[in-house]
């Protein structure tokens, strides 16, 4: 259970960190500057529903007594913020939201928001032994 919670808590963290790079990385390379954020928010959608993926995964993988410990209420709220957002971020990869730098800083709070708030999870909701 503490390895499925840490493993979420990590990968959402480095997520936020890394896919920060993403535009600087691009616009190093003279990538012009409506592609660098297309291109930005499409692997930070991608990377998005990676966490969902990473998440359920992890949940189906947990024995049924391991399982019967996580609150549905949380690991659905996670799932459901996290295709939200990636369908935010799909939207403004079309041009349907603007501006697309706001959508990508959003995108990456939320990532650091679901971290910070599975860390509190971690250190004071924790089973009974």
């Amino acid at each position: 259970m503490d390895a499925f919670r840490i493993r979420n808590i990590l990968a959402f963290s480095f997520q936020s960190v890394f896919l920060s790079l993403v535009p600087f990385v691009l616009a190093f390379f003279s990538v012009p500057e409506s592609t660098v954020w297309r291109a930005s928010l499409l692997i930070l959608a991608m990377a998005t529903l990676g966490g969902v993926v990473l998440v359920l995964c992890g949940v189906y993988r947990l024995s049924p007594s391991e399982r019967a410990v996580l609150k549905a209420f949380v690991v659905s709220s996670v799932v459901a913020i996290l295709c939200f957002m990636a369908a935010v971020e799909l939207l403004a990869v079309f041009g349907f939201i603007r501006p697309a730098p706001a959508v990508f800083f959003l995108g990456l709070v939320v990532l650091l928001g679901i971290s910070t708030v599975l860390v509190a999870r971690f250190l004071f909701a924790r089973p009974a032994d």
